[in-house]
C-alpha cells in the first residue's frame, strides 16, 4: 500500500499538511480502514461529533491488528493528536504508544 495520510476531525480541516483522506467520524474512519487498510499516518481529534471519540477508533485498530497477527497497523505507522482536549489527547497517545511498543517488543506473540 502506498503511503496514506488520514486526518480525523469532525469540524476542522487540515492545516499546512497534505492528507489523502479526511474523515469526520469514528464510524467513517473505521469504514474507510475496513475497505482500504490502515493508513501510514493518522492525525486524530479526540471529540468527534457522532457521539464517539477517537479512542473507539484506536481500540478498533488495536483489536484488528491483534486479529491480523500484527499485520494491520503498518510497521512504519506514525500519528499525531491535534485535539484541544488534553486528557483525551493523552489517552489516545498513551494507548497507541503502549500498544505499538508492546507489539515491537513482543513480535514473537504475532508470529504464532
Amino acid at each position: 500500500m502506498r503511503n496514506v495520510r488520514m486526518f480525523i476531525d469532525d469540524e476542522r480541516n487540515p492545516k499546512r499538511e497534505n492528507f489523502d483522506v479526511v474523515v469526520r467520524s469514528a464510524d467513517e474512519a473505521i469504514r474507510w480502514m475496513e475497505k482500504n487498510g490502515c493508513p501510514n499516518y493518522i492525525s486524530f481529534d479526540h471529540d468527534l461529533g457522532d457521539g464517539k471519540d477517537a479512542i473507539s477508533i484506536v481500540h478498533w485498530m488495536i483489536e484488528k491488528d491483534i486479529d491480523e497477527k500484527g499485520n494491520f497497523i503498518p510497521k512504519d505507522f506514525s500519528f499525531n493528536v491535534h485535539s484541544a482536549n488534553p486528557i483525551g489527547a493523552r489517552n489516545i497517545s498513551s494507548l497507541l504508544n503502549k500498544y505499538l511498543e508492546f507489539r515491537e517488543n513482543n513480535y514473537s506473540v504475532f508470529a504464532a
